[in-house]
């Protein structure tokens, strides 16, 4: 344990909040192009442990945005975010399962503090929506593509939930598609990382009952104000 690690963190946030992150364990699905960034930003924080979950392994069209070294190719991603992980803090306790996330391997997510959404396709996220209100896990969506990107933090059964807001598309673009900026990604991820800080420290995370849009190209950054829906499919009545 280095002391001096998060000195300038505690500056900031004061030794309750760092104590707070302490105890933590952070949920990540998906370790690609968002997931590899808020992996790497969360385990910087001082918290307890990470959960990785992620299906693919690393490929050459991944290092223009995704946190991988050139060696780490064809190596599953959960591993090699843990070994980088590992290798920049080695306090913090790191969980990686190399499968899908569905309602059936979302187990290994149950004592998460929080959950945070790096996927890219709208099915899985509706099983974590699923998942996180009958568990009461908050959780934050994270989806970044071309130079856009979208943050809102779900609290079960008090904000709106993913399900309120979030139709399915009709064309599911994807970064093979449309293409993506690193600086996109990491914009989005830093913004995700710290509405787990501003929920667990202060308990005022930016973007509940909102939706956070930027566009890089364009300049634009915007935050949109959602409502519960009376009528979701999800959370209407409480299960």
């Amino acid at each position: 344990m280095l002391k001096n690690r998060h000195l300038r963190q505690i500056r900031l946030l004061g030794e309750k909040n760092q104590a707070k992150l302490s105890k933590l364990t952070v949920g990540i699905v998906g370790c690609g192009g968002i997931g590899s960034n808020s992996a790497l930003l969360a385990s910087q924080l001082g918290i307890k442990k990470i959960i990785l979950m992620d299906r693919d392994k690393v490929n050459e069209t991944d290092f223009n945005r995704q946190q991988f070294f050139e060696s780490d190719l064809l190596k599953a991603k959960v591993e090699a975010v843990a070994q980088k992980i590992n290798k920049m803090n080695s306090d913090v306790l790191v969980e990686a399962h190399f499968e899908q996330f569905d309602l059936e391997t979302a187990k290994a997510m149950e004592k998460a503090s929080i959950i945070l959404d790096c996927t890219d396709n709208y099915s899985t996220r509706i099983d974590i929506n699923r998942f996180c209100l009958k568990r009461k896990i908050p959780w934050v969506f994270a989806s970044a593509l071309k130079f856009e990107g979208m943050v809102s933090t779900i609290i079960p059964w008090k904000s709106a939930c993913f399900e309120c807001f979030a139709k399915k598309p009709k064309n599911e673009l994807s970064c093979e598609d449309a293409g993506i900026m690193n600086t996109a990604v990491a914009t989005i991820a830093a913004i995700q990382v710290q509405e787990v800080v501003n929920l667990f420290c202060f308990g005022k995370p930016n973007y509940a009952n909102a939706l956070f849009r930027m566009n890089l190209l364009d300049g634009l950054f915007e935050k949109i104000l959602v409502d519960k829906n009376p009528k979701c499919a999800a959370c209407a009545k409480k299960k």
